[in-house]
């Protein structure tokens, strides 16, 4: 798998609530051998220590996966949100997809 580091979000400290964080948003690539596939790398880093990693394989469509990717970004998604943020996510493009084909087929 290759990681490429794109998007970077720093979260300060507040007292008692949360440490210093950054929250860095990757595109993760994989040679499937019959083309590439592409997800999302989401890292925490507290203290410049990795706390928490989680990734999940979305698509074939780079494009896709980086427009999911900037959506988290801007929305400040963390990693403990990050399964139902993509389930939603792909969910919705499933059905709008699945519209879009009874759409055609008329």
């Amino acid at each position: 798998m290759i990681k490429k580091y794109i998007y970077n979000r720093k979260l300060s400290e507040i007292e008692f609530l949360q440490k210093n964080r950054t929250i860095e948003y990757s595109l993760s690539e994989i040679d499937s051998g019959n083309g590439k596939i592409y997800g999302v790398v989401l890292s925490e880093l507290c203290d410049d220590f990795l706390d928490k990693e989680e990734s999940y394989i979305i698509s074939l469509n780079r494009v896709l996966v980086e427009n999911v990717l900037k959506y988290l970004y801007e929305n400040c998604i963390r990693a403990d949100n990050l399964k139902d943020i993509i389930e939603d996510i792909m969910d919705k493009i499933s059905t709008r997809e699945n519209e879009r084909s009874v759409f055609l087929s008329n």
